[in-house]
């Protein structure tokens, strides 16, 4: 029960808000989010240990409709909400509880390397915070990476750009719906075979039916019993990961998956007549996502890798990683033949005039395959190495890139933005701390690092005025202007949902704080004290997604 605590104050703290802007003196709310909220609170509560908020939520909904046409007043809603009211205080110790300065974290070594090595990625989308955290922080504790979010728009961003092992749906959702979402979905599921666990208050056998008949996997009525719902998405996860070693095609692109490349790829290495290994980055595919949408940028993304696989040899091997990333493996070629082949290839008339259409631009890099066939990190170091010189953009370790600049239809893409790091924290030590441990952790992949002592500082300095990708590490209190000031400010910009990433840092009791950052839009958070090891590694995977987007 000890365990639940903070999820207990969390919830209660969130509905205590909700239920300030309902019971406002001129306050007016639709029965349909009366009735989502309670819905909520239905699913929560079991879940999280609090059975009579659990049996009143039950009492309640009997007495409302979810697409209900009334109107509440203030006034109206006193009345009928007052039990809520009532459970929402908090005790002496509670709020104790929740003013208290951050205690010590007691977790072993062990558990933070488990924390730390993720074994595949989830997507959890639900509207409940207090519910929210609970499912990303059970499921990181399994060794999972962990995208949370209670907004529709962004778990549909992150869905086609992460491609997650699984994905985490509740029904009830803002401004939306479960099914709606799903259905949008739904054919990047099919194509890559994705699991998706619905999860909802709602479990009646016509909505479970409903559910499966949409594309899900899984179906669990809350309140969920943790245990049994990490099982179940561990399996899902390692299912998941099995079918992506044993299918050799992306149905999407028609190429050949990352398998066949980790087959091939140490047997030319043993070869005499050598091998190249070309990364090809179609660049500004998220730019063309969000102004055409996702199905639109699948299809040019079909459009492309068919052409080039028209132009290949039999001998050739085209792979697809993720989103506009290729790579083609070519056997018997010089350097200075492949370099000819993808000179000629990209400026083709057919391929430049939709790189042109479609405000598109190409990077590659060319790396002649060597090494020991047998040495186990072979693949792994020809990857990480052809990805730094795609990125640099200029010879390096024997390898030459090239690109389409010429045919670019914008003179500054979003491929060319450099990409900034950014600490933002009142304490000097910890600043310094962190600018030490993180100065290098771009590796050669061109990084710029600044440390700022309050978020003020940070969004006065013209350099944050520059076209960048930044990763905002940011302290959640501090003097002047605090973490959620500047993440609200950078939210409000119309172009910043791509342009920043954030990792927010609060408290570790405070719950409240770790609910405002989900909702205004933090890509991930950590609470203080927190361990070296595990900052590093959420900072490399978020930089992975800022390279990605590039």
């Amino acid at each position: 029960m000890e365990r639940m605590r903070k999820y207990q104050l969390l919830f209660k703290q969130q509905v205590q808000e909700q239920l300030r802007k309902m019971l406002a003196p001129d306050a007016q709310t639709p029965e349909s989010e009366v009735y989502r909220m309670i819905h909520s609170i239905k699913g929560t509560a079991g879940t999280i240990g609090l059975p009579e908020w659990y049996a009143e939520a039950i009492r309640l909904l009997m007495g409302l409709e979810e697409e209900g046409e009334r109107m509440y007043t203030s006034r109206q809603l006193y009345g009928m909400l007052q039990p809520l009211t009532e459970l929402s205080r908090m005790t002496e110790q509670e709020l104790a509880a929740v003013n208290a300065p951050p205690a010590q974290e007691d977790d072993t070594a062990d558990e933070r390397q488990r924390n730390v090595s993720a074994t595949g990625t989830v997507l959890v989308l639900d509207d409940d915070i207090g519910l929210l955290t609970l499912l990303k922080d059970e499921l990181e504790t399994q060794g999972l990476m962990v995208l949370a979010t209670p907004y529709p728009d962004k778990a549909l961003q992150w869905f086609y750009d992460m491609q997650p092992d699984c994905l985490v749906l509740d029904l009830v959702l803002p401004d939306s719906h479960g099914f709606r979402f799903l259905n949008q979905i739904h054919e990047l599921c099919e194509l890559h075979l994705i699991p998706v666990i619905i999860i909802s208050a709602r479990s009646d056998k016509d909505t479970r039916i409903r559910g499966y008949e949409a594309g899900a996997d899984e179906f669990m009525a809350k309140p969920l019993e943790m245990d049994e719902f990490s099982v179940r998405v561990r399996k899902l996860v390692a299912r998941k990961r099995r079918l992506n070693r044993l299918l050799m095609l992306d149905e999407n692109t028609g190429a050949y998956t990352m398998n066949i490349l980790e087959q091939q790829l140490p047997r030319f290495a043993g070869q005499r007549s050598g091998a190249n290994l070309i990364a090809v980055h179609l660049q500004g595919l998220r730019g063309y996502n969000e102004r055409m949408g996702y199905e639109a940028g699948d299809r040019q993304l079909r459009r492309f890798s068919d052409y080039v696989r028209m132009q290949l040899r039999v001998e050739d091997i085209w792979v697809h990683e993720r989103s506009g990333h290729f790579y083609l493996l070519q056997p018997e070629f010089t350097k200075e033949q492949s370099f000819a082949f993808m000179d000629n290839l990209l400026h083709g008339g057919e391929i430049a005039s939709m790189l042109t259409e479609a405000q598109l631009e190409v990077r590659y890099a060319i790396l002649p395959v060597q090494g020991d066939p047998n040495h186990p990190g072979l693949v792994s170091e020809a990857l990480s190495r052809i990805s730094r010189i795609v990125t640099l953009g200029e010879e390096y370790d024997n390898g030459i890139s090239g690109s389409t600049d010429s045919l670019a239809a914008v003179e500054t893409s979003s491929s060319q933005l450099p990409i900034r790091l950014v600490i933002v924290d009142d304490d000097p030590l910890i600043r310094s701390i962190l600018e030490r441990q993180l100065r290098d952790i771009g590796g050669d992949q061109s990084l710029e690092l600044r440390t700022y002592p309050d978020g003020l500082a940070f969004m006065e300095d013209p350099w944050n005025q520059e076209p960048a990708r930044y990763l905002l590490i940011l302290d959640r209190m501090m003097p002047r202007m605090n973490g959620m000031e500047v993440l609200a400010r950078i939210r409000s910009l119309a172009p910043s949902t791509s342009i920043y990433t954030v990792l927010m840092l609060t408290s570790i009791d405070n719950e409240h704080g770790i609910a405002e950052a989900i909702r205004v839009g933090a890509d991930d958070y950590m609470t203080k004290p927190f361990s070296m090891v595990e900052l590093e590694a959420r900072v490399r995977r978020l930089l992975n997604k800022v390279y990605m987007n590039k």
